[in-house]
């Protein structure tokens, strides 16, 4: 059987990580190393701040689990309003006992009004 040597693939993995460093200041999009360090720098830091961006805007956790609520709310009731536990939101729902028919909900009436308003800002946002 014939020896088989690496040269292809680390000349693959080279070119990938030299292509993935366009645009580096210096020798940061040239020399293979230091363009491998920047690039794992690079990737640690958009994952960290993927997730500080999810902390520093609740609303948008908060506002994705009412909309949730109000496709279900027919077979479902809220037992506890959406909440923030670390990075992760929660909110407890809890089926309808049969025969029972669903109060109306005024947290559902608070977030039309502000998804409205929101969209009202988004439609003079475009309109600029």
């Amino acid at each position: 059987m014939p020896r088989v040597k690496s040269g292809v693939q680390s000349r693959k993995r080279r070119k990938r990580v030299i292509k993935d460093a366009k645009g580096y200041f210096g020798a940061k999009h040239k020399l293979y190393k230091t363009a491998q360090e920047q690039i794992f720098g690079s990737l640690s830091y958009a994952y960290r701040d993927r997730k500080a961006k999810k902390r520093a805007h609740i609303e948008v956790g908060e506002e994705t689990l009412m909309r949730f609520f109000a496709v279900v709310e027919d077979i479902a009731m809220l037992e506890k309003k959406p909440y923030s536990n670390g990075r992760f939101f929660d909110m407890i729902i809890a089926p309808q006992k049969p025969g029972k028919k669903a109060k109306p909900q005024k947290e559902k009436i608070k977030i039309e009004a502000t998804l409205k308003v929101k969209e009202e800002v988004d439609t003079e946002k475009k309109g600029e």
